[in-house]
């Protein structure tokens, strides 16, 4: 889950990252593609202060019924 969001992540900004360290990551239920197919993630992204590369990802991984994971990620 991890290396997806990084790359959805990196997609988005069109930059490689570098993740520096997880504050907070929580599972919540069990995600198994054949039983869920469809999930998507909500994520976004804050750029550090004083210009300082470095973002905070928070992020859901959820269908419509469930949320499955929770993440708060930071890169550089």
């Amino acid at each position: 889950m991890v290396q997806m969001l990084t790359e959805l992540v990196e997609k988005r900004l069109e930059r490689k990252l570098l993740l520096r360290g997880a504050k907070n990551i929580k599972f919540l239920s069990l995600l198994t593609p054949e039983n869920e197919p469809m999930f998507s993630f909500g994520y976004k992204t804050n750029l550090g202060e004083n210009g300082v590369r470095q973002y905070t990802v928070k992020a859901d991984i959820s269908d419509e019924n469930q949320t499955y994971a929770k993440l708060s990620l930071i890169y550089e």
